[in-house]
């Protein structure tokens, strides 16, 4: 009932802003020719044909946006001297391999609609690497977006389809703005404004961000990361537990001793950080390495309270994109469930298709944890 009442305030709240914003930017372009008290006037065939136009232009406004965001971090990040890794709208993603070949592969991360990954420099000490421009580009192109539509409802008198487009557009690029551009948490998850002031307030923080953008880029190329510098996954103590740049060095942290072999250092990592209140997006990632480690450590461990439905759902869903959950899937076959066939038909499925997936390195490292739960209960056996 909570989590109902949280979206229906949500939405009351996102039509109230939407309202206030419509008023606003109609106040700002309107030269006489608004007049709601002239709607009963209004020809029924030319109503229609308005409302389908507004649909139309929210949907066209909608993706255009997401896209042109994600292109503001990229132009923004080559200037500044990042490479391209990864472009993302929706479950859409287009990459470079370690061969420099465009691919298209499908991912996703739940609450998000769009991501532009890149590699930082490599010429200067991580924590001297620029943040600002990188994650203020897509921000910087919804408001320019914002001014363009504005322009052209004031200087021109437009035909009834693009007065649509650019008064709906005008309210969708402001809206992407505010939403990425003030300092807050997105379900949890920093946005570009909150990373931008958290990286200007601590200097520290710099470093952590960066090392997660080369490990990222080293994925894509199918790189473990295992394979990787240990200096990308330093070890350090948290002092809160709602940072997520801070909580994501931790979470490669968990990774790194994971795939160097280290089960039981990842394991009371992550026990450790089970124990406090966590964003939504590390919670379920976290949750389901513990299901692994536990059981890879003691195949009859309790997993009640990490394996939820919720998390269940989360899990299976992400599968077809990440092969670190079906690593999970794996050790719940084979480990709990004793269905050893489905579990090393899973294995075969995975070691086919690794190259298929987004971040090839994950599936490197994911097969090497299974072929290594393997060895341990044959060996046991």
């Amino acid at each position: 009932m909570k989590q109902v009442l949280k979206i229906l305030g949500g939405l009351l709240a996102g039509a109230v802003v939407g309202a206030l914003l419509t008023a606003g930017i109609i106040a700002l372009v309107d030269d006489g020719s608004f007049s709601f008290s002239q709607a009963k006037d209004v020809e029924g065939g030319t109503l229609a044909l308005s409302i389908l136009y507004s649909f139309l232009s929210l949907f066209i406004a909608f993706f255009l946006n997401i896209f042109l965001h994600e292109a503001g971090h990229l132009v923004f990040g080559l200037l500044t001297g990042y490479r391209f890794v990864s472009f993302r709208v929706f479950n859409v993603t287009f990459l470079k391999d370690k061969h420099g070949q465009w691919t298209r592969r499908k991912f996703s991360i739940p609450g998000t609609a769009g991501q532009c990954l890149m590699a930082p420099p490599t010429d200067m000490p991580a924590d001297r690497v620029p943040y600002f421009w990188y994650n203020a580009g897509g921000v910087i192109v919804n408001l320019l977006l914002l001014l363009l539509s504005i322009y052209c409802l004031k200087a021109f008198h437009l035909p009834m389809f693009l007065e649509c487009f650019f008064l709906i557009n005008s309210i969708i690029a402001l809206l992407i703005a505010l939403m990425n551009g003030l300092p807050i948490k997105v379900g949890g998850t920093n946005n570009d404004g909150r990373n931008i002031w958290e990286l200007w307030q601590h200097h520290e923080k710099r470093a952590d961000l960066i090392y997660q953008l080369s490990m990222v880029a080293e994925i894509v190329k199918g790189t473990r990361m295992s394979e990787m510098p240990a200096e990308w996954f330093p070890y350090r103590p948290l002092t809160s537990y709602k940072d997520t740049i801070s909580l994501g060095s931790k979470v490669n942290y968990i990774g790194w001793l994971e795939d160097n072999g280290r089960m039981a250092e990842a394991l009371a990592e992550a026990e450790e950080l089970l124990k406090h209140k966590l964003p939504m997006l590390i919670l379920r990632e976290l949750a389901g390495e513990a299901v692994f480690l536990r059981l890879t450590d003691n195949p009859e461990a309790n997993i009640e309270d990490v394996w939820t439905k919720e998390q269940q759902t989360y899990t299976k869903t992400m599968a077809k994109y990440s092969p670190g959950k079906e690593q999970v899937l794996f050790a719940l076959e084979l480990l709990r469930d004793g269905q050893r066939e489905a579990a090393l038909q899973r294995l075969e499925q995975v070691k086919v298709h690794w190259q298929a997936y987004a971040f090839p390195g994950e599936a490197r490292s994911a097969i090497a944890a299974m072929e290594y739960v393997l060895k341990k209960v044959e060996e046991n056996v």
